[in-house]
């Protein structure tokens, strides 16, 4: 079958089906052939291929759209976009005859820890509730990270995922600056957390989990700046002043210290000296620390306690980490089952998270994808334009992907995000560049 002949085919079957879904409807309301209509129309658009359903699906992941309009959860339409994603993306390798797929060192290791996720469910404290977590959250990236590796094959689409990413992160941080200002949410009217910090509805209504997924976005806007002139300047250095005013609008100590690690390895990219990176690294530390607000957090009114409750209560989650993997070093406790072993609280350090939960058989491939994710990244710099003056926004992905991962690093060696989007959506990015710009020497098998 001819590639012209299929889309042929999955146009006349749209069409079949929104006719007689339409004519079946005018029982219920005589309008309701034109919303199918209209609606038929947008999924044809969208649907022409897995990766607008992919980038979709992150938009409406990270923006958190059924925490705003609950009415959306009812329908699970996370899940819907993902699936059909998944779903498109098989029907078009198999209609053209492609039943290869893209290949990465990456994919084994990912697959090796959704096994030992798997073995570390059946094995721990609470079965049901870590079959129900997978299913959840981890099931979906790793739905997403297939669809990511084989539809992620150019330039054009890795910049177009960069590029969405960072825009997704200046909205969100223009939301948490309007919060700030007004002393309430201005969708729920609710509180702000702890009365001044500014987070989201839901899943990010933590102010820390805010400023960690705005960190993904404000290397590249800060590299865009550096590195661009006229009109474009400007444009950049507005975005990254809306980033860098929502994480200080969270007052999060962690998104500040993942703050300061980026702006530290942008600088030394460009100064080339260890001692004045870390004194300028800590001076803007010390001045965003200032801005934000965190002096009069920690002196009180937290509701942690302030800052050496919060300190003292995180290192007590760790060393009970480590006394907890002493006993359970393979498999670990069960997947996302800490907190049934230590008060009900979290352990607060993504990467201990995993080395408790999952035991030395999980974390031993989580760290190999953070390492080969490192690796690529630093390969891919060396792929940039050496002259700023002639560097494009290409380039300026490749610059942003250290300091990315350097910050979020930072940020989640304080947070529980083991198994949340931005670890993973870090590594899968790493993944498709290194076949993309072939810094490892291997070819693209898709």
């Amino acid at each position: 079958m001819t590639e012209k002949t299929s889309t042929l085919l999955g146009y006349l079957a749209m069409l079949v089906i929104a006719v007689g879904t339409g004519v079946s409807m005018v029982a219920f309301h005589p309008f309701a052939p034109f919303i199918v209509l209209i609606g038929g129309a947008m999924i044809a658009v969208i649907a022409q291929n897995a990766f607008t359903l992919m980038l979709t699906f992150i938009i409406f992941a990270l923006l958190r759209l059924p925490d705003f309009m609950p009415i959306l959860g009812q329908f699970s339409i996370g899940k819907l976009i993902i699936s059909g994603a998944l779903g498109t993306l098989i029907a078009s390798r198999i209609l053209h005859g492609q039943f290869r797929f893209v290949s990465s060192p990456h994919n084994l290791w990912l697959f090796l820890l959704t096994i030992a996720i798997i073995i570390s469910s059946l094995l721990g404290s609470d079965p049901t509730y870590s079959f129900d977590t997978f299913t959840e959250v981890f099931l979906k990236i790793a739905i997403l990270w297939i669809v990511f590796i084989n539809t992620v094959t150019d330039e054009k689409r890795s910049m177009t995922y960069q590029v969405t990413i960072s825009l997704i992160t200046v909205l969100l941080g223009m939301y948490a600056i309007t919060a700030q200002i007004l002393g309430y949410d201005p969708v729920s009217g609710a509180q702000l957390v702890e009365g001044t910090r500014a987070g989201l509805q839901g899943a990010l209504g933590d102010p820390n989990d805010l400023a960690m997924l705005l960190l993904m976005g404000m290397p590249f806007a800060a590299i865009a700046t550096l590195d661009s002139s006229g009109k474009q300047r400007y444009l950049f250095g507005a975005c990254l002043v809306a980033i860098i005013g929502g994480i200080l609008s969270t007052q999060s100590r962690g998104g500040l210290l993942g703050l300061a690690t980026g702006f530290g390895l942008i600088l030394y990219d460009r100064i080339k000296s260890k001692s004045l990176t870390v004194m300028l690294s800590v001076g803007f530390l010390m001045a965003m620390a200032v801005l934000a607000g965190i002096s009069e957090r920690s002196s009180g009114g937290s509701m942690s306690g302030g800052l050496d409750d919060s300190a003292s209560g995180r290192l007590d989650a760790w060393s009970a980490g480590i006394r907890i993997f002493g006993h359970n070093p393979f498999f670990g406790v069960g997947f996302n089952c800490f907190r049934f072993h230590f008060f009900q609280h979290e352990i607060h350090n993504s990467f201990l998270k995993v080395l408790v939960e999952t035991g030395l058989m999980g974390f031993i491939p989580f760290a190999v994808l953070f390492w080969l994710s490192l690796r690529g990244i630093l390969r891919i710099r060396k792929t940039a334009h050496p002259d700023r003056a002639s560097r494009t926004l290409v380039d300026a992905m490749k610059l942003c992907a250290l300091p990315t991962i350097g910050a979020v690093s930072v940020s989640a060696f304080f947070l529980n995000h083991a198994w949340t989007w931005f670890l993973y959506m870090i590594f899968m990015h790493s993944a498709v560049n290194n076949n993309i710009f072939n810094v490892t020497g291997d070819e693209d098998t898709s």
